[in-house]
């Protein structure tokens, strides 16, 4: 250790003489250590630091504004500059300062900025957000017996896409099996619709496929007319004397006054107000994918093949999992 003593007269010697090694002279210390006091004491390094500091300061504030910005285009919301690579080449644009995205992500989390996944929201503008709180709010006032009473519908498509898995235990990454990925259009397939609510389910209705006159399938379009005789005339009786309470979303053929009036004449209570870009609200959907993985797993590879298959993995669907998907659906409001 050094004494204060010692300190004290390479202090004054340097005052005097302006020399290091006649400092050390005059304290009988070592050069090194005379130059090593007299930085400490006559050469602080603290002003380069607070320098550097303050500039590093003025950079972090920069890449937070620069992340932080957001921009707007007609409804759509989003940020300006997402990535750390758009971000770090924004701010050498403004600064004419090098950095590289790894500074710029060191930077931003030093600053308590995190990289999300944007979440994905069935909503594309305010009022359909509007729409989706109102829904939720005369739903939540509903009780829940009332909540219940709902059977929720829908049509899917239904196709022969393999479906089997998505991984695929190996030694090697050359023995991992292609996973194929189709076009509906490429593979046979069909629209499927169903009605499903707590203790209830319906008969899968398998709608007709069309083909073109060179035996190509053709885009099926579902009107009101077929909708009405191909799917609600299979469930109405029951919707009615069970007391249920009917769902449908806002598709042409479901909105149609030819539909409503059926509805309305067979005397089925109708779930009024259902939003638009809502199929997290439609408890069906979750049966859908279930649905798709049982026939996957089965692999069918013709048209009659994947309706048979469709049509027993709909009945061997246990009550108990459509009630659990049923159920959830006021969990499902809240979460709007």
């Amino acid at each position: 250790m050094i004494d204060s003593v010692t300190v004290g007269v390479v202090k004054e010697a340097f005052r005097r003489t302006k020399s290091v090694r006649e400092a050390s002279e005059s304290a009988g210390i070592s050069w090194r250590t005379a130059k090593r006091i007299i930085d400490d004491r006559f050469k602080p390094r603290t002003y380069k630091k607070r320098a550097a500091k303050k500039e590093n300061r003025t950079r972090a504030k920069k890449l937070v504004s620069i992340a932080s910005r957001v921009s707007k285009k007609g409804h759509l919301c989003f940020p300006t500059f997402g990535s750390s690579s758009k971000i770090c080449f924004a701010y050498q644009a403004e600064s004419k300062e090098s950095l590289s995205a790894r500074q710029v992500r060191r930077i931003l989390r030093k600053e308590g900025l995190r990289p999300f996944s944007r979440q994905r929201t069935p909503t594309r503008v305010a009022t359909d957000l509007r729409a989706r709180r109102g829904f939720r709010d005369k739903c939540l006032k509903m009780s829940d017996v009332d909540l219940r009473r709902i059977c929720f519908s829908d049509e899917s498509w239904l196709s022969a896409n393999e479906r089997t898995s998505n991984v695929q235990w190996s030694r090697n990454k050359k023995s991992v099996l292609p996973l194929e990925r189709k076009c509906r259009w490429n593979t046979p397939s069909v629209m499927i619709w169903a009605c499903v609510g707590d203790n209830y389910k319906s008969d899968l209705v398998i709608l007709p496929s069309r083909v073109n006159v060179d035996g190509e399938p053709r885009v099926f379009r579902l009107d009101s007319k077929t909708y009405v005789r191909r799917c609600l005339t299979r469930v109405v009786g029951d919707l009615k004397r069970k007391k249920k309470i009917f769902q449908q979303d806002g598709a042409r053929s479901h909105a149609a006054g030819h539909t409503k009036q059926y509805l309305r004449r067979k005397g089925v209570e109708l779930l009024e107000g259902f939003p638009a870009y809502s199929p997290d609200l439609n408890m069906i959907e979750a049966l859908w994918k279930d649905l798709h993985e049982r026939v996957g797993g089965r692999v069918p590879l013709t048209q009659d093949e994947l309706v048979k298959v469709a049509r027993e993995e709909w009945k061997k669907m246990p009550q108990s999992l459509i009630n659990n998907h049923v159920r959830h659906f006021k969990n499902a409001l809240r979460k709007v």
